[in-house]
C-alpha cells in the first residue's frame, strides 16, 4: 500500500485559498481526490476497485458524476440530467471495432471506428464521417454550426469549411519538421488571404506569415533560438513593430519567467522553490504567493519476511495552467511506450498521476479560436517524483496581430 497527501495555500486578491488532495493504491483499489485550487474551481474525485469506478470531473457530457462497471456506466450532471454511457470493443471480419455512446433526455453522443471507417455524433448535433486507407484520409462534417470537407494524402491536405460567418479554404503541406500553408477566408464584407511557413532545426524555430486583407498586406515573422543552459531568445516583427523576448531555461526555480520588449513591455517573474512559489506581474502590480507540500507514505515489509513485489509509487504531473476568458477543456497527448491523454480543465493548478513513469513526447491541439502554448517538447516522469509543467491557452485576437507561433497549434 502507498498513498500521498498534499496541500497548498494560495494568496488571492480576496484573501488566502487552501486546497488539498490525496491519492493512493491499496491492492485492487485506487483513489485520487482533489479539492478546488481556486474559489471558482470544482473538486475532482476518482475511485476505482477492480472493474468498478466512480468519478466526478470533466466527462464527454460536461462536468458530471459517473459510475461505471466494465463497459456500462451511469452519469449525472448536477442541474442537468441523468444519463447512460457505454463502450464496447470487438472484432468483425477479422478487423477490430470500437464504439462508445452516451444518452440523456437532453441529447446523445456516439462515436465508432472499424476498418478505417469512423463516425461521430456530438451533443451539439454535429455529425462526422471519415475513411482512411493507408496515407489517404477523407472526412466530412455537417450540422447547424459547421459544414466541412477535407482530403489528406501523405503530407498534402486540403479542407473547406463553411459556417455562419463565411467560408474558409486551407491547403497545407508538411515535410518533416516544416509546414507551408495557404488559407483563404471569405466573409460577408471582405476577404482575407494568408500564406505561412514554419520550420525548426534542433531546439530552434522559424516562422513567417503574410496576411492580405482588403487590398492591404501585412508581414509577420518570428524566429527563436533555444539553448538548454541559457534559455530561449525570440525576435519577432509584426506590422512595423518589433518584439524581443527572453525566456529563462525551463528548469530550476525561475522557470516560467520572461522579459519582453515590444509595443507593450512585460516582465513576468516566477520563483518555484521547495514548498514555495511566487509570481510577480508589474503591469497588474500583483504578487501571488503559494505554499505547498506533498507527503508520500509507502508500507515497508519487515526484513524477516519473504520480500513481496512493491507497488509502483505514482509519478505526478504538476501542471500550471494559464488561460484567458472561459476556455474549453483541452487534451494533451503524451507519447512514449504507450500514448496517454491528459485533460486540462479551467483551473490554474492541476495534478495528474495516471501516466506511468517514462519519457514522453508532449503534443496538443487547441480548439478552433484558441492558441495553445507548450514550452517543452518532451518530459521524463520518474516514480515517486513530481514533474512541473507550464501550459498556456489564449484566444485568437480578432485583429491582425501576433498569431500562432512555430511551437503553437496550426489551427
Amino acid at each position: 500500500m502507498s498513498f500521498a497527501l498534499w496541500w497548498a495555500l494560495v494568496s488571492l486578491p480576496g484573501g488566502i485559498w487552501p486546497s488539498f488532495g490525496t491519492s493512493g493504491v491499496a491492492g485492487p483499489t485506487q483513489w485520487w481526490i482533489q479539492t478546488p485550487n481556486l474559489p471558482a474551481g470544482r473538486p475532482q474525485i476518482s475511485l476505482q476497485h477492480r472493474h468498478w469506478s466512480l468519478r466526478y470531473g470533466a466527462q464527454a457530457q460536461g462536468w458530471a458524476w459517473q459510475i461505471q462497471s466494465r463497459n456500462l456506466g451511469v452519469w449525472w450532471s448536477p442541474g442537468r440530467a441523468l444519463g447512460l454511457s457505454g463502450q464496447y470493443r470487438g472484432n468483425l471480419y477479422g478487423s477490430a471495432w470500437d464504439a462508445s455512446a452516451a444518452w440523456s433526455p437532453k441529447g446523445w453522443t456516439a462515436r465508432g471506428y472499424w476498418k478505417g471507417f469512423s463516425a461521430v455524433r456530438t451533443y451539439q448535433g454535429q455529425y462526422g464521417l471519415g475513411y482512411q486507407l493507408e496515407a489517404t484520409k477523407v472526412d466530412v462534417q455537417w450540422g447547424a454550426a459547421l459544414r466541412s470537407f477535407g482530403i489528406r494524402h501523405g503530407d498534402l491536405e486540403w479542407r473547406r469549411s463553411i459556417n455562419a460567418v463565411g467560408t474558409t479554404d486551407l491547403i497545407r503541406l508538411r515535410r518533416g519538421r516544416s509546414i507551408a500553408e495557404w488559407r483563404s477566408t471569405n466573409l460577408a464584407h471582405h476577404s482575407q488571404q494568408q500564406i505561412g511557413f514554419r520550420t525548426s532545426w534542433g531546439p530552434s524555430r522559424f516562422w513567417v506569415q503574410v496576411v492580405s486583407q482588403g487590398g492591404h498586406s501585412q508581414a509577420l515573422a518570428r524566429v527563436s533560438y533555444s539553448q538548454t543552459l541559457w534559455g530561449t531568445a525570440t525576435l519577432g516583427y509584426s506590422g512595423r513593430q518589433a518584439l524581443i523576448r527572453y525566456h529563462l531555461p525551463d528548469r530550476g526555480a525561475l522557470r516560467g519567467s520572461f522579459i519582453e520588449w515590444g509595443p507593450v513591455a512585460q516582465v513576468h517573474a516566477v520563483h518555484r522553490g521547495r514548498g514555495l512559489a511566487a509570481v510577480w506581474n508589474p503591469q497588474s502590480k500583483q504578487l501571488s504567493l503559494q505554499l505547498f507540500a506533498r507527503h508520500q507514505f509507502t508500507h515497508q515489509p519487515k526484513s524477516d519476511l519473504v520480500p513481496q513485489p512493491q507497488e509502483a509509487a505514482p509519478c505526478w504531473l504538476d501542471i500550471t495552467y494559464t488561460f484567458a476568458g472561459q476556455p474549453p477543456n483541452v487534451e494533451l497527448e503524451l507519447r512514449g511506450p504507450r500514448a496517454h491523454r491528459v485533460v486540462l480543465i479551467p483551473q490554474n493548478r492541476q495534478w495528474k498521476d495516471h501516466v506511468p513513469p517514462g519519457r514522453y513526447a508532449v503534443t496538443g491541439s487547441a480548439p478552433k479560436g484558441w492558441k495553445l502554448e507548450l514550452p517543452t517538447d518532451s518530459i521524463t516522469l520518474a516514480p515517486g517524483t513530481t514533474s512541473p509543467v507550464w501550459i498556456g491557452l489564449k484566444p485568437h485576437l480578432t485583429q491582425i496581430r501576433w498569431v500562432s507561433g512555430p511551437s503553437e497549434s496550426s489551427e
